[in-house]
């Protein structure tokens, strides 16, 4: 018997890498933090791959406007938007990266996000498919209002 193939959403390589990193090390919020990702169509994630791609040419050629950079990717409509960050430094900033974070995770372009994610890559020291996470959740970020009560008896 030949079984159709179950539909999945397209992914790009490093994205599949990126969900299959949270799998594996199952932190805390791995599921919420999946969820972000899985809201990106392939279309977002190719961009937002470019973009990161192109901020990462300027910090290692020294023509990057900032010692921090990051790139915002907005998902969805507003009423269930997500907010993806694209965060690259170089090693010896270390030391303020976490903060840097922090300030991406509270930046005002991403007010009234559902779930904000900031993917960090140390561009100086690799590590694929990212060097750090951060992320904040809101309180409805799986709303129920889509949902029915309903009564099985």
């Amino acid at each position: 018997m030949v079984y159709p193939k179950k539909p999945e959403l397209t992914k790009t390589q490093w994205w599949k890498d990126i969900l299959l990193r949270l799998e594996e090390k199952q932190f805390k919020t791995w599921l919420e933090t999946s969820y972000i990702l899985l809201n990106v169509p392939i279309d977002g994630q190719e961009y937002f791959e470019r973009l990161v791609d192109e901020q990462e040419k300027k910090m290692h050629s020294s023509t990057a406007d900032f010692p921090h950079n990051w790139i915002l990717l907005h998902t969805a409509e507003k009423d269930r938007q997500f907010v993806i960050a694209g965060y690259s430094y170089h090693d010896h900033l270390k030391e303020a990266r976490d903060d840097v974070m922090g300030d991406i995770l509270y930046d005002p372009n991403m007010d009234g996000a559902k779930g904000k994610l900031v993917i960090g890559m140390n561009i100086t020291r690799p590590h694929y498919p990212y060097s750090v996470l951060g992320c904040w959740l809101s309180s409805d970020l799986f709303e129920n209002r889509y949902l029915k009560n309903t009564n099985t008896v």
